[in-house]
């Protein structure tokens, strides 16, 4: 008794994060504000911290 799904998954290629800008865009402002608020003590906590971004706009 198999039901059809109502919404239908779209999912968007690698590397291509435009096919979905507004999330994109969103995602991006609400990380800097967070990035804004955050006390860093070192540069190497920077680094640290700040990584995933170049390794998220990158892959």
């Amino acid at each position: 008794m198999g039901v059809a799904p109502l919404v239908q998954h779209i999912l968007i290629e690698r590397r291509r994060l435009m096919q979905n800008g507004c999330i994109v865009s969103f995602n991006g402002k609400l990380n800097d504000e967070r990035l804004d608020e955050q006390r860093f003590e070192t540069p190497q906590h920077v680094k640290t911290t700040t990584a995933w971004r170049s390794d998220y706009n990158e892959i």
